[in-house]
Protein backbone atom coordinates (compact mmCIF):
# COMPACT_ATOMS: atom_id res chain seq x y z
CA UNK A 1 0.00 0.00 0.00
CA UNK A 2 1.18 3.49 -0.83
CA UNK A 3 1.40 6.20 1.81
CA UNK A 4 -0.87 9.24 1.63
CA UNK A 5 2.21 11.35 0.86
CA UNK A 6 3.10 9.21 -2.15
CA UNK A 7 -0.47 9.42 -3.41
CA UNK A 8 -0.36 13.22 -3.08
CA UNK A 9 2.87 13.32 -5.07
CA UNK A 10 1.40 11.09 -7.79
CA UNK A 11 -1.64 13.36 -8.04
CA UNK A 12 0.63 16.28 -9.01
CA UNK A 13 1.83 14.65 -12.24
CA UNK A 14 0.08 13.59 -15.46
CA UNK A 15 1.85 10.29 -16.01
CA UNK A 16 4.33 8.01 -14.27
CA UNK A 17 7.44 6.72 -16.00
CA UNK A 18 10.30 4.35 -15.39
CA UNK A 19 13.86 5.59 -15.83
CA UNK A 20 16.01 2.83 -17.32
CA UNK A 21 15.57 1.90 -21.00
CA UNK A 22 12.75 4.44 -21.22
CA UNK A 23 13.87 7.93 -20.23
CA UNK A 24 17.47 6.92 -20.91
CA UNK A 25 19.04 4.49 -23.34
CA UNK A 26 20.24 1.31 -21.67
CA UNK A 27 20.29 0.39 -18.01
CA UNK A 28 21.88 2.70 -15.46
CA UNK A 29 22.10 -0.29 -13.09
CA UNK A 30 24.42 -2.12 -15.50
CA UNK A 31 26.56 1.00 -15.84
CA UNK A 32 26.78 1.25 -12.05
CA UNK A 33 27.97 -2.35 -11.79
CA UNK A 34 30.52 -1.92 -14.60
CA UNK A 35 31.77 1.38 -13.20
CA UNK A 36 32.36 -0.23 -9.81
CA UNK A 37 34.02 -3.23 -11.45
CA UNK A 38 36.54 -1.10 -13.38
CA UNK A 39 37.37 0.88 -10.23
CA UNK A 40 38.51 -2.26 -8.39
CA UNK A 41 42.09 -3.57 -8.26
CA UNK A 42 42.64 -6.34 -10.83
CA UNK A 43 43.11 -8.91 -8.05
CA UNK A 44 39.51 -8.32 -6.95
CA UNK A 45 37.93 -8.62 -10.42
CA UNK A 46 37.29 -12.38 -10.36
CA UNK A 47 35.74 -12.18 -6.89
CA UNK A 48 33.47 -9.37 -8.04
CA UNK A 49 32.36 -11.26 -11.16
CA UNK A 50 31.49 -14.32 -9.09
CA UNK A 51 29.55 -12.17 -6.63
CA UNK A 52 27.75 -10.44 -9.50
CA UNK A 53 26.63 -13.82 -10.86
CA UNK A 54 25.45 -14.86 -7.42
CA UNK A 55 23.44 -11.68 -6.90
CA UNK A 56 21.99 -11.79 -10.42
CA UNK A 57 20.65 -15.32 -9.97
CA UNK A 58 19.40 -14.32 -6.52
CA UNK A 59 17.37 -11.55 -8.16
CA UNK A 60 16.07 -13.88 -10.90
CA UNK A 61 14.95 -16.39 -8.28
CA UNK A 62 13.42 -13.98 -5.76
CA UNK A 63 12.71 -10.77 -7.68
CA UNK A 64 14.26 -8.89 -4.74
CA UNK A 65 16.18 -5.83 -5.96
CA UNK A 66 18.18 -5.78 -2.71
CA UNK A 67 20.58 -8.19 -4.42
CA UNK A 68 21.69 -5.38 -6.76
CA UNK A 69 22.37 -2.95 -3.93
CA UNK A 70 24.24 -5.58 -1.91
CA UNK A 71 26.58 -5.99 -4.88
CA UNK A 72 27.55 -2.31 -4.61
CA UNK A 73 28.63 -2.70 -0.98
CA UNK A 74 31.96 -0.96 -0.42
CA UNK A 75 31.77 1.24 -3.51
CA UNK A 76 32.77 4.88 -3.10
CA UNK A 77 29.94 7.32 -3.74
CA UNK A 78 32.10 9.43 -6.06
CA UNK A 79 32.69 6.37 -8.27
CA UNK A 80 29.00 5.77 -8.92
CA UNK A 81 28.29 9.49 -9.26
CA UNK A 82 30.24 9.36 -12.55
CA UNK A 83 27.52 7.14 -14.00
CA UNK A 84 25.10 10.08 -14.31
CA UNK A 85 27.51 11.68 -16.81
CA UNK A 86 27.48 8.56 -19.00
CA UNK A 87 23.72 8.19 -19.36
CA UNK A 88 22.19 9.09 -22.72
CA UNK A 89 18.76 10.52 -23.41
CA UNK A 90 16.19 8.36 -25.16
CA UNK A 91 14.80 10.72 -27.80
CA UNK A 92 11.80 8.46 -28.39
CA UNK A 93 10.69 8.96 -24.79
CA UNK A 94 11.20 12.72 -24.92
CA UNK A 95 9.20 12.97 -28.16
CA UNK A 96 6.36 10.98 -26.60
CA UNK A 97 5.98 12.94 -23.37
CA UNK A 98 6.57 16.45 -24.71
CA UNK A 99 5.66 18.94 -21.97
CA UNK A 100 3.68 16.41 -19.94
CA UNK A 101 4.26 16.48 -16.18
CA UNK A 102 6.17 13.25 -15.56
CA UNK A 103 6.69 11.48 -12.25
CA UNK A 104 9.51 8.94 -12.13
CA UNK A 105 9.00 5.60 -10.38
CA UNK A 106 12.14 3.47 -10.52
CA UNK A 107 13.70 0.51 -8.76
CA UNK A 108 17.12 2.09 -9.18
CA UNK A 109 19.29 4.53 -7.23
CA UNK A 110 17.52 7.82 -6.49
CA UNK A 111 20.84 9.66 -6.24
CA UNK A 112 21.90 8.70 -9.79
CA UNK A 113 18.51 9.61 -11.26
CA UNK A 114 18.50 13.00 -9.53
CA UNK A 115 22.01 13.81 -10.78
CA UNK A 116 21.01 12.86 -14.33
CA UNK A 117 17.94 15.12 -14.23
CA UNK A 118 20.00 18.07 -12.99
CA UNK A 119 22.81 17.54 -15.50
CA UNK A 120 20.36 17.46 -18.40
CA UNK A 121 17.92 20.10 -17.08
CA UNK A 122 14.99 17.68 -17.35
CA UNK A 123 11.79 18.84 -15.70
CA UNK A 124 10.55 15.60 -14.13
CA UNK A 125 9.80 14.73 -10.52
CA UNK A 126 11.11 11.65 -8.74
CA UNK A 127 7.99 10.20 -7.13
CA UNK A 128 9.70 7.08 -5.84
CA UNK A 129 13.12 5.46 -6.18
CA UNK A 130 15.30 3.39 -3.89
CA UNK A 131 17.75 5.03 -1.51
CA UNK A 132 20.90 3.01 -0.77
CA UNK A 133 22.56 3.69 2.56
CA UNK A 134 25.76 5.76 2.52
CA UNK A 135 28.21 5.94 5.42
CA UNK A 136 31.42 7.93 5.15
CA UNK A 137 30.99 8.35 1.38
CA UNK A 138 30.75 4.57 0.94
CA UNK A 139 27.73 2.51 -0.12
CA UNK A 140 27.05 -0.01 2.64
CA UNK A 141 24.95 -2.44 0.59
CA UNK A 142 21.85 -1.69 2.66
CA UNK A 143 18.93 0.06 0.99
CA UNK A 144 15.59 1.61 1.81
CA UNK A 145 13.34 -0.17 -0.69
CA UNK A 146 10.61 2.15 -1.93
CA UNK A 147 10.04 0.39 -5.27
CA UNK A 148 10.41 -3.31 -5.99
CA UNK A 149 8.66 -5.75 -8.31
CA UNK A 150 5.70 -6.21 -5.97
CA UNK A 151 5.31 -2.56 -4.99
CA UNK A 152 5.48 -1.35 -8.59
CA UNK A 153 1.90 -2.44 -9.25
CA UNK A 154 0.62 -0.20 -6.42
CA UNK A 155 1.91 2.86 -8.27
CA UNK A 156 0.33 1.79 -11.56
CA UNK A 157 -3.01 1.36 -9.82
CA UNK A 158 -2.83 5.08 -9.05
CA UNK A 159 -1.73 6.35 -12.46
CA UNK A 160 -0.67 5.07 -15.90
CA UNK A 161 3.00 4.14 -16.24
CA UNK A 162 5.48 4.31 -19.12
CA UNK A 163 8.04 1.50 -19.00
CA UNK A 164 10.22 -0.94 -20.90
CA UNK A 165 9.99 -4.67 -21.56
CA UNK A 166 11.04 -5.95 -18.13
CA UNK A 167 8.63 -3.80 -16.15
CA UNK A 168 5.82 -4.52 -18.63
CA UNK A 169 6.26 -8.26 -18.04
CA UNK A 170 6.30 -7.76 -14.26
CA UNK A 171 3.08 -5.74 -14.39
CA UNK A 172 1.37 -8.18 -16.74
CA UNK A 173 1.91 -10.78 -14.03
CA UNK A 174 -0.37 -8.65 -11.84
CA UNK A 175 -3.04 -8.35 -14.55
CA UNK A 176 -2.03 -4.86 -15.74
CA UNK A 177 -2.72 -4.12 -19.44
CA UNK A 178 -0.22 -2.44 -21.75
CA UNK A 179 0.03 -0.81 -25.16
CA UNK A 180 3.21 -0.40 -27.19
CA UNK A 181 3.99 3.27 -27.83
CA UNK A 182 7.32 2.91 -29.61
CA UNK A 183 10.23 0.51 -29.89
CA UNK A 184 10.77 -0.90 -26.38
CA UNK A 185 8.40 1.63 -24.79
CA UNK A 186 4.97 0.75 -23.39
CA UNK A 187 2.27 2.38 -21.36
CA UNK A 188 0.67 0.25 -18.64
CA UNK A 189 -2.64 0.98 -16.97
CA UNK A 190 -5.11 -0.41 -14.47
CA UNK A 191 -8.03 1.42 -16.13
CA UNK A 192 -10.82 -0.81 -17.46
CA UNK A 193 -11.33 1.16 -20.70
CA UNK A 194 -7.62 1.83 -21.10
CA UNK A 195 -7.00 0.18 -24.47
CA UNK A 196 -10.06 1.63 -26.19
CA UNK A 197 -9.22 5.18 -25.08
CA UNK A 198 -5.57 5.01 -26.02
CA UNK A 199 -6.19 3.42 -29.41
CA UNK A 200 -8.46 6.36 -30.23
CA UNK A 201 -5.75 8.81 -29.13
CA UNK A 202 -3.22 7.08 -31.38
CA UNK A 203 -5.44 7.03 -34.48
CA UNK A 204 -3.17 9.51 -36.30
CA UNK A 205 -0.06 7.51 -35.44
CA UNK A 206 1.05 9.91 -32.72
CA UNK A 207 0.73 9.85 -28.96
CA UNK A 208 -0.22 13.39 -28.05
CA UNK A 209 -1.19 13.53 -24.39
CA UNK A 210 -2.00 11.54 -21.28
CA UNK A 211 -5.38 12.99 -20.34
Amino acid sequence: MLTDKLKENIARVDILSDFDEVMIKGQSAYKEVLTYFWSLPIVDNIKFIERAKEKYFEYIETGDVRAFYELLSGCQVKVLDRVANKLKKNKRWHNLVGNTKVGIVSRNNRRIILKYLKLNSIDAEIIAANEPEILGDIYTGNVDIIVNNDKLVDFVKEKDYICGDEEKEILEGFGIDSIKLDKGIYICSNQKDFKENYYIMQSDGKFKNFE
